[in-house]
Order: structure tokens, then sequence, then C-alpha cells
């Protein structure tokens, strides 16, 4: 059934030339539109009230609106905390794997106490007619500044509202079960820095994907969170796509991976039919060309990971200089109808406060010891397969120029002079052919050269590897007789592109992949560990956990903050049912 959701939705993006905007403009159109499955999400988050200094953590969940499971549509969803004035305080883009991503959000001490929203969607929800994208108050407290009017409860009390105040103290979280996984700890009471063991089992030998929280129990009033089953309910009172008729604009999914998109102008007028070249610069590039369309707007897909935060893109056009390059926003949600969760902070609070504010600003005084892992972005199979061949320049006699170079060292490449001072590079066919007009694809660093003359004179002792490939190679509606792909030592090149027709931009780019920070407390560290002071309240994280088996194990370490703590478990199985799941223990000296 998915395979045949994801023919109709290529069926419908030909019609639609593929764009992640565009206008349905025949019968058939809207009816690959309609018949494609709705999306919601889910995004289980590690706590409803945050200190600045403080950590968000989230796991997005993007599932068929119907049968719940981890749809294949979209390959790219959206995180956005928004603030009670309608501004955004941080807006991440999240790569979904089968349905699934993370990310974090470290609360910066420059914003202020207040309300906040935090929402979760994907560029094909925004077509919904109704509010089934995720969104949930988050309250957050920044003790470091003064104005508090936003969170502060009157100053005059009366003994019956102070009365309902004390009653409405967190008490130790009720645990809850499941009928579909079972959790279990090694033990109900810890002392600090203790290894505390726990499994997770399926009780139907059903697959599923999990995420699991360990955080201190906040003794601090706040707001109640969304579990996945209750917001199951939800998405079914909000179920609804907007009816299309001819001429509606509609969003497509990124289906797949990023979909980046802009427009060429000229004279304040779209450009038509014009190609422009794309690089994302680095030993780990990326290199795409596309095609503007009859409205000038042209899209970019990025399918791969990548290291760098800004690209570089320019038309391919003797009078580059000429066109101006806009790149679009990333897509978003409608928030003017929002409704915020009014939380106050009360008098008997600050006492908790302030040893929580302490706690905090030790842990980050350590923060340089306890680092995240971001891991590395996959490395990536250069685009046009493997070259035919690969010259280590090291493996060679040195020449001042490539020039030099590719006449001294590189078979079947040389540099060719046209007249005027122009030089221009040519790679031999595999029949020995070679033709002036055909040029080949030329990259440093997986920066596209147009004018071969900024690069034969180039410094060769710079560059560390020349791939060349002979055949003739097509990239969009271009055909290049063959590439010649340059790798600079410190992959360092785009330190020199400095034409006026080369636009620089900066990339919105998904979040990393982390191996999140986790303690270990035995007898053969404990010389390096016992004069680092451990308050954390959060005291795991663990965004991606597939039951593939009948049980996952898994442990973590107590801190020296003792008080009640609740292991959360929040996720859906692989059929789509929801499965959250609490167990509590207490931590004491």
């Amino acid at each position: 059934m998915k395979r045949f959701y994801i023919v109709l939705l290529l069926s419908v993006a030909c019609v639609l030339k593929a764009e992640a905007q565009a206008t349905l403009q025949s019968s058939d159109a809207i009816t690959g539109f309609s018949a494609i499955p709705q999306e919601t999400t889910y995004v289980h988050y590690n706590a409803p009230l945050l200190l600045t200094g403080e950590y968000l953590y989230y796991k997005l969940y993007c599932l068929d609106t119907q049968t719940k499971q981890a749809t294949s549509i979209s390959k790219i969803g959206y995180v956005e905390l928004i603030g009670s004035d309608l501004k955004t305080v941080f807006k991440h883009k999240v790569l979904l794997n089968n349905g699934v991503g993370s990310g974090d959000f470290f609360v910066p001490p420059s914003l202020p106490s207040g309300n906040y929203k935090l929402l979760g969607y994907t560029q094909w929800m925004t077509n919904s007619s109704k509010k089934n994208f995720f969104q949930q108050d988050i309250s957050i407290i920044n003790p470091y500044q003064e104005n508090q009017s936003a969170i502060l409860a009157p100053k005059v009390e009366s003994s019956e509202t102070m009365n309902n105040q004390e009653n409405s103290l967190p008490s130790v979280p009720s645990e809850s079960k499941s009928s579909l996984v079972k959790l279990e700890l090694s033990s109900k009471q810890y002392g600090t820095r203790n290894l505390v063991s726990a499994s997770l089992s399926s009780l139907k030998n059903e697959n599923g994907n999990y995420s699991i929280s360990v955080r201190k129990v906040d003794e601090i009033s706040g707001i109640p969170k969304r579990i996945s089953a209750a917001f199951d309910d939800a998405v079914k009172a909000e179920n609804g796509k907007n009816k299309p008729n001819i001429g509606t604009l509609i969003a497509l999914p990124e289906l797949r991976g990023e979909l980046i998109s802009g427009k060429v102008m000229r004279n304040g007028s779209p450009v038509p039919n014009k190609e422009i070249a794309f690089s994302i610069p680095g030993g780990n590039y990326l290199f795409e060309i596309a095609e503007t369309d009859a409205s000038g707007t042209f899209y970019i897909n990025l399918d791969s990971s990548y290291d760098q935060t800004h690209a570089y893109a320019q038309v391919l056009d003797p009078e580059a200089a000429s066109y101006e390059i806009l790149f679009f926003q990333a897509p978003s949600v409608a928030t003017k109808t929002l409704d915020f969760y009014q939380f106050t902070l009360q008098k008997s609070d600050q006492e908790k406060l302030l040893k929580r504010s302490i706690y905090n600003q030790v842990e980050n005084g350590y923060f340089t010891v306890k680092t995240d892992s971001v891991l590395p972005a996959p490395r990536v199979d250069r685009f046009y397969g493997k070259p035919s061949v690969s010259y280590n320049l090291d493996d060679y006699t040195r020449f001042p120029t490539i020039r030099e170079t590719l006449l001294e060292v590189i078979d079947n490449a040389w540099v060719k002079n046209i007249g005027d001072g122009k030089s221009v590079f040519q790679v031999r066919a595999q029949d020995n052919s070679f033709d002036i007009n055909a040029l080949p694809l030329v990259l440093v660093d997986g920066v596209y050269i147009q004018d071969h003359n900024d690069f034969v004179d180039y410094n060769a002792r710079k560059v560390q590897r020349v791939h060349i490939l002979k055949d003739q190679y097509y990239l969009g509606s271009k055909v290049f007789q063959g590439v010649l792909d340059f790798e600079t030592i410190k992959n360092d090149y785009e330190s020199l592109v400095y034409k006026d027709y080369v636009k620089k931009v900066e990339l919105f780019k998904p979040q990393p992949q982390k191996d999140y920070y986790k303690p270990v407390y035995t007898l053969d560290n404990e010389d390096k560990t016992k004069r680092i002071p451990d308050f954390r309240n959060q005291l795991l994280w663990m965004p991606n956990v597939r039951m593939h088996t009948s049980e996952v194990d898994f442990s973590f370490y107590t801190s020296d903050n003792v008080g009640t703590y609740v292991v959360e478990v929040e996720g859906f199985t692989e059929s789509g049912a929801p499965v959250s799941i609490s167990e509590s223990f207490v931590v004491k000296e």
C-alpha cells in the first residue's frame, strides 16, 4: 500500500513539475492530490517547564493519520518554538528516517520568562484545513532577568488561593502501564551515582520505535504533558484536508529529502529555462544543476547529508553577473490562532527555583567535560559514481600550476588556449575524440568552475587529488564531455570564490545526529570523576530506540541531585498503536 501511494505521489509531482508549491492545473492532479494520505506528527519532549541554560530534547514522529503507522511520504519535518508574542524562538529542520527524527535546543539566557508553544509539522501538512499538526505548551523561566511579569502570580493572594496552590503541587507521578510494551527497573530506590538497569520488552511480539526520557519530577507546578495515546484522539478530531480546485496552490511533501527552492531574476523579471549550479563545498561536497521553470523558479533536491552550513549558487550563462538569485524561506504553519497556557510562578516556588538554578549553573560550568558527541555526516559517494582514474599528486613530481600538472602528470586531460588570453580544460572521450564545444564539468572541492581561466594557473601544490571521468556526463539538461574533479589538501578552495555572480547562501541545515552524554561511575574511573560535580536532573535521553527483538536493555547512572525521577517511554508500534509508559524511582543520599 505504501508503495502505491509513493507511485501516486510521483505521478502528481510529475503533473506539477515536482515543485515545492504548485498550482493544480488539471482534474487528474486534483484526483492524485486527494488520494494521497494525510500526515500528522507527534513530538515526545523531555519537559514542559524549563529554565534558561537547560536543554529541550525532542523526537518527532511523522504518522499516517488513518493507520498511525510511520509515513514514508515526507523525509523532512519541522519543529518550532513560538512565543506568546507569535515570534519564532527557533525553527529546526529534522531529517526523517522511516518517519522519525530528533534534535535538541539549548535555552539561551537571552530568552525571557514566558509561555511558549512547541510545534511539529511537515510541508505536506500545511495543506490541511485543520490543526492536525502537533502543538504543546512549554513554559520557560529565566531567573537571571528582572522582568518576570509574564509568569508572576498576583502579589495579593487570599488564603483560599494559597491553599489551592499548595494542593496543586505535583505529587509522585502515577505509573502508567501498557498492554503492548513492558518497562522494568532493577530497583525502585538508588543512591547517588548508582547504576540503574532497565529493560523494555514487547508483550505482543511486535516491533516498535520509541524514545526514552529519564528526568527528575518537577517540584514546580507546571503544564501537564501530552502523551501519544491522548494525541491520537486529538488527531481524529482535527482530521481534515482542504478541498482543492483547479488553480489551487498546494505544497508538495519533501519526498526525497530537503527541497531548496528559489527564483532567478533579471532586470526585475523572472527568467525561465535558465540553469543553476548549486554547490555545498568541502571534502564531503554535494553538487546539483537545476533549471528554472516558466515562472523562473528552480528546485534543488538534497537527498544526502552534508557538513557545511552554506552553499554557492550561480547562473550558467556568460553574462551570469546580470542575474539575481533569490532563495525562498522554509514553509510554516499558521500561528495566529494559537492559544497559550498561562503558567504562573508562585511565591512558594522561590526556594525550589533557587536550588534548581544553582544546580543548573554548576552543570553548565562543567559543560566542557560533559559534551554530547555530534555524529559526522555519512561520507557521500561522488555524484558521478566511481571515476575512471584518480591521481594522488603526492605520488608524482609536483609542478607549480594546474596547467603544467595536467600536461606532465594527468593522462587524457589538458588545457587548451582558445584565443584572447582565454583557456579551457579538455577531457578526451573514451573513443579518443574531443570537441572544443563539449567542455568538461570542472569542480574544485565541489565548487563549480564556470570560467576555466579562474583555475588553470592555480597553485597545484595546494591540490591533493584529481579525479577524471572520461565518459560523456549528463546532469539535468546539461551535457559535459567528462568530469575533472579537483580536491585540495585543506578542502578550502571556497575561500577564493570571489566572483560577483557566485551567490553564497546560508543553509537551513537539518539537525545533526548526536550521542548524548552519559557519565560512567566505576571504581576504575573514580579518581577522574569524584571531583566533578553532577547535579543533572535529566539523567537520560535516548531518542532512537528500535525494538526489533522481544527485549531492549538500557542503563544509566544517577546524579548527586536527590529526589524522585520518572522513566518515560513514548512511541508507536510497527502497526501504529501508541505506547506511553512511565515508572518512577527515588534517588537518596
